[in-house]
């Protein structure tokens, strides 16, 4: 079963290719789970690099040629 997380959970994000090179990494902190235009799973992120992001979906990263994970960082 994929991970699906949620609200509280510490994450890894990674994109492949990334924004500044060939994967991006991300850890952080989910702050919500949203349905923003009846798309579920939207992630809002707060990044320890600083800052807060809406993630998308993998599926919607994915039809911009983007393959992203997401998994539960360790504790």
């Amino acid at each position: 079963m994929a991970y699906a997380p949620a609200a509280g959970d510490r994450i890894i994000v990674r994109r492949t290719p990334g924004n500044h090179g060939p994967v991006g990494i991300m850890t952080g902190l989910v702050l919500e789970v949203l349905t923003i235009g009846g798309i579920e799973g939207i992630l809002h992120f707060k990044c320890d690099q600083g800052g807060t992001v809406y993630l998308a979906t993998n599926e919607q990263m994915a039809a911009i040629g983007k393959t992203q994970t997401i998994e539960r960082a360790p504790d």
